[in-house]
């Protein structure tokens, strides 16, 4: 975090299989760098495709850090023509032109591979950090819930869901369609 803190534009890079907790790392990321203002652009291809609105909120709130999530499908090698110009207004804002307008961090999330990600978002210099989240152990989860728990790893929605319903989670079709 100490480069985002000294830095005045550039990328983090947060990701993970679907349910590890990007979202709440985002959110200890924002509690952490509290001296800039959070922008949440959702949805966020809307402010991709169009680089004036992205401009606009940031210069309307300063020293700010701009959250982009699950964008993977426009940061990945193999999607360039499709989200070329959403990737070409990301690359610019983040080390371009656009970068000298305002004083923004970026913080971007998908739930592909670093490998699948175009290596211009991920050049030094334009990349701040990448922050790859996986389960967590099984000696960790068991010690997140209060019951026994079967030896596997686990995602963080995982752990919430056995601790919301207070049952295990047993087969792949309960992990994947969690309840609300």
């Amino acid at each position: 975090l100490s480069l985002a803190k000294e830095s005045t534009h550039g990328l983090l890079l947060i990701s993970g299989p679907v349910g590890t907790g990007k979202s709440y790392l985002i959110r200890s990321i924002l509690t952490e760098l509290n001296e800039r203002r959070a922008v949440v652009c959702s949805p966020p291809t809307e402010f991709l495709f169009q680089a004036g609105k992205l401009t606009q909120v940031a210069a309307n709130f300063g020293k700010s850090i701009i959250v982009l999530e699950d964008i993977g499908e426009i940061v990945a090698i193999d999607a360039a023509s499709k989200y070329e110009d959403a990737r070409a207004n990301l690359l610019n804002f983040s080390e371009g032109l656009l970068s000298l307008l305002v004083d923004g961090i970026i913080i971007v999330s998908f739930n592909y591979s670093i490998e699948k990600i175009d290596p211009a978002i991920l050049r030094p210099g334009r990349c701040l950090a990448h922050i790859k989240i996986g389960n967590l152990s099984y000696e960790r989860a068991k010690s997140l819930v209060s019951f026994e728990i079967p030896e596997s790893s686990y995602s963080l929605a995982e752990i919430y869901e056995m601790k919301r319903t207070e049952k295990i989670i047993s087969s792949k079709e309960d992990k994947v369609g969690l309840t609300r």
